[in-house]
């Protein structure tokens, strides 16, 4: 059995498209209203910039020399902090969550004073290259808060939305992005995070490298193998090697690839995409309100 389109459901699309048509000046005017009024609205929100840093992470390799020392030995190299340290995505895996977690980012805020900056930051000002702040919050000119000062919980959260990491362990390469309505302050931070991040890791390693080279050279001292005196030795040599990298090397656990530039225009609001939708959505309540308008005179003329 065949089913054909009823006419009355051609002559109905028909009476509908020929209504919206009779009033499209009304239809036009609605969406160019809101669309308008979108765009407009879109002009008072404040230009947000965005910085982004992109970083490498290395594989660790431990030294040559320790190849020979065979595989019975392995326990000795584990236990003197030289088993070829953190792989790239161990790492990587550590950072996402290290530079999520409040204490990092809690420090991170505390260390270069950036509470203002965080909280009471409303524009910035081009001509002066200076942050505009909310006078109700922060007394830009005494450096003292107007309303009381900010929890450690809203500044962490506030952080946690300026800021966006994306981890690529396929290529062992982390991408850091900050917003900020200065293109100046989102600079900074970015570069101070990666700094911040080598900084925590550098001194880690270094505090396991004095704790390594103090127990090989109490071990030399201690044993009366001359084997195992030479083995220890090897470990120490290493071991200073290690302890001398990690102070000469400032990018000792993320090689920056892309260092954080400064954005020469927002990157939102997108004003056009808010006024295109305005528009659409205006067209839209248009056709409704036009659709409403022809049924109320269809009812009355019945």
């Amino acid at each position: 059995m065949t089913t054909t389109n009823k006419p009355d459901d051609v002559i109905h699309l028909s009476s509908f498209i020929a209504l919206l048509w009779s009033r499209k000046i009304l239809i036009i005017v609605i969406a160019l209203v809101v669309g308008a009024g979108a765009y407009l609205y879109s002009l008072t929100m404040p230009n947000i910039y965005r910085s982004e840093v992109i970083t490498i992470v290395p594989n660790s390799q431990s030294g040559p020399s320790l190849s020979g020392l065979g595989d019975s030995l392995g326990g000795l190299v584990g236990l003197a902090g030289l088993g070829g340290g953190d792989s790239a995505k161990l790492r990587l895996e550590q950072v996402e969550e290290l530079i999520r977690s409040r204490s990092f980012l809690q420090g991170f805020i505390d260390k270069y004073e950036i509470k203002p900056e965080l909280y009471a930051a409303t524009g910035w000002d081009e001509s002066t290259n200076t942050t505009i702040y909310d006078p109700e919050l922060y007394d830009a000119s005494t450096g003292s808060w107007v309303v009381r000062e900010p929890t450690e919980w809203q500044l962490y959260g506030l952080f946690l939305e300026a800021m966006q990491v994306t981890i690529l362990f396929n290529k062992n390469m982390l991408k850091l992005n900050i917003d900020h309505v200065s293109p100046h302050v989102a600079q900074q931070w970015a570069t101070w995070l990666i700094d911040e991040l080598n900084a925590f890791y550098r001194l880690r390693s270094a505090k396991e490298a004095s704790e390594s080279i103090q127990y090989l050279e109490n071990a030399v001292e201690k044993t009366d193998f001359i084997f195992m005196r030479d083995v220890f030795a090897t470990l120490l040599e290493e071991q200073i090697k290690n302890d001398m990298l990690v102070e000469v090397k400032s990018e000792y656990a993320f090689e920056t690839l892309a260092p954080a530039i400064l954005p020469e225009s927002s990157s939102h609001p997108k004003r056009t995409l808010i006024g295109i939708i305005g528009l659409i959505f205006g067209g839209l309540l248009g056709v409704i309100i036009a659709s409403a308008l022809g049924l109320k005179h269809r009812l009355k003329k019945d």
